[in-house]
């Protein structure tokens, strides 16, 4: 049987006013959709833990900007308590550098995060 959002919202426990017209609006939307359906997955039994992490690169102010407000919604600021966590791209670069996995993280610099490289493209075409 599916629970209406509304209704899956409140259960979940995690938002100030979990009734708010902001969270089913953009930019909120998709956050709140994929943060119930994270802890519904807990709530199911599914898991017994988990949470909603959000990894975005730090030039993405956009982004920024609703994970602050998105972030204001809810009961705690605590990932353990709210379910909801943000982590830059960056910091997630430099956590794998740290472990040794260098590989990886340069990978992953140079996909998402070296915007010289696409500068260069750029004004290689109007050069």
């Amino acid at each position: 049987m599916q629970v209406p959002q509304k209704d899956l919202s409140r259960s979940i426990d995690v938002y100030n006013d979990p009734d708010t017209l902001a969270l089913r609006t953009n930019p909120l939307q998709q956050l709140w959709r994929e943060h119930m359906l994270s802890r519904s997955i807990i709530e199911n039994g599914l898991y017994t833990s988990g949470r909603f992490v959000l990894i975005y690169p730090s030039q993405n102010h956009q982004c920024g900007n609703a994970t602050n407000i998105y972030q204001s919604h809810l009961v705690s600021d605590d990932p353990n308590v709210s379910g909801f966590q943000v982590i830059t791209l960056e910091d997630c670069v430099e956590a794998l550098r740290v472990i040794g996995d260098n590989q990886v993280a340069d990978a992953l610099y140079e996909r998402y995060l070296d915007f010289g490289r696409i500068d260069r493209k750029i004004f290689e075409s109007y050069g």
